[in-house]
């Protein structure tokens, strides 16, 4: 039998940033998609946005980008 391929799924920055903040419906998707056997991914450049918004970003979106970086 052969294997099915994983499934996987890039998060964007902004459900990242929801998640760093703790919003319910970003916890839900999340919780659903792993239940589903879904890896979740961050991209790259999702990263490089969130240290851009960590360090230069306007004060809120600077801390839950801090928060998303340490998690």
């Amino acid at each position: 039998m052969a294997n099915s391929p994983k499934k996987r799924l890039a998060l964007d920055t902004n459900l990242v940033l929801d998640l760093a903040e703790g919003r319910d419906f970003a916890r839900a998707f999340k919780e659903e998609f792993q239940a589903r056997g879904y890896s979740l991914l961050v991209r790259p450049n999702v990263v490089v946005e969130m240290n851009l918004l960590a360090t230069a970003g306007p004060a809120p979106q600077s801390k839950l980008a801090n928060v998303a970086l340490t998690s």
